[in-house]
């Protein structure tokens, strides 16, 4: 877990959706800028680092075929954030139901 002076750095950018005793870090490691360049003068960066994942017996990658791109043409590479969100029940409505729901 997060400590609470880790906490405190970042309060002002909660959002209050996720109850701070499950925020485990809140400073990603980032990569060389070396590291991001090598991975970009890849030509097809999504098979290539998928196929080292499954040789390294590492599942879990979302193929290209499911997780396509939001501008075409465009790449991105770096860290990135796994968030699990778990269905809470609040009275007779989930919180699912009370955000989508029309006030």
């Amino acid at each position: 877990m997060a400590t609470e002076a880790e906490l405190e750095e970042v309060r002002s950018r909660l959002l209050g959706m996720i109850d701070e005793s499950r925020i485990v870090l809140t400073r990603i490691e980032r990569p060389s800028e070396e590291v991001v360049q090598g991975f970009l003068s890849l030509t097809d960066l999504a098979s290539s680092v998928s196929d080292v994942l499954d040789q390294l017996g590492i599942g879990g990658a979302v193929p290209a075929s499911v997780l396509s791109p939001v501008i075409a043409g465009k790449r991105i590479c770096g860290p990135a954030i796994t968030l699990r969100y778990a269905k809470v029940e609040i009275g007779r409505a989930s919180c699912r139901e009370r955000v989508s729901s029309p006030v």
